[in-house]
């Protein structure tokens, strides 16, 4: 749900090239996802729970602060998506990935085929994501502040990370 609401925040910001940048989004999510799922999967419980109480503050943080600047930039003349900062895009999608980390782990504890597991979690997040992208390109139409709107979806989604996951 993380990477669709992120998805639905780009989608917001989107002026031109909407559709090419909705698929470079929603496979930098999905790989993250799938690539976190399987990462988990192979790393043990110790080094995840040790991760876990960090993984949540630095999400949180790296969505606050990326809230933050999407709120200040929608007062700039000149709107920057995140999708034109392959850096940001990146960190967003390893953030919102943290938690397929655990999943792989608990995975791990069932005799099941991890790789199809894991392309399965991508191509689900994927098309979560894609959607995500187009729906709220769609929806920007219905707001002039679709940036503040967008940056106080992800400051809402980091308090959720840091206090309920």
């Amino acid at each position: 749900m993380d990477c669709f609401a992120v998805a639905v925040c780009e989608g917001l910001t989107l002026k031109e090239e909407k559709y090419k940048l909705s698929w470079i989004v929603s496979f930098s999510f999905g790989f993250f996802q799938g690539l976190m799922f399987i990462t988990g999967y192979f790393l043990g419980f110790s080094i995840i729970r040790f991760l876990d109480d960090f993984s949540r503050i630095i999400a949180f943080f790296v969505l606050l602060i990326v809230g933050v600047k999407m709120i200040i930039d929608s007062r700039k003349e000149e709107k920057v998506c995140i999708t034109k900062n392959l850096r940001l895009l990146l960190l967003l999608s390893v953030v919102t990935s943290f938690d397929a980390l655990g999943v792989g782990f608990g995975i791990s504890l069932l005799k099941t085929n991890i790789f199809i597991n894991g392309i399965i979690i991508f191509l689900t997040t994927f098309l979560i994501s894609f959607l995500g992208v187009i729906i709220g390109e769609k929806a920007k139409i219905f707001s002039k502040n679709a940036e503040i709107i967008g940056g106080i979806i992800l400051i809402l989604i980091g308090i959720k990370i840091l206090l309920f996951q």
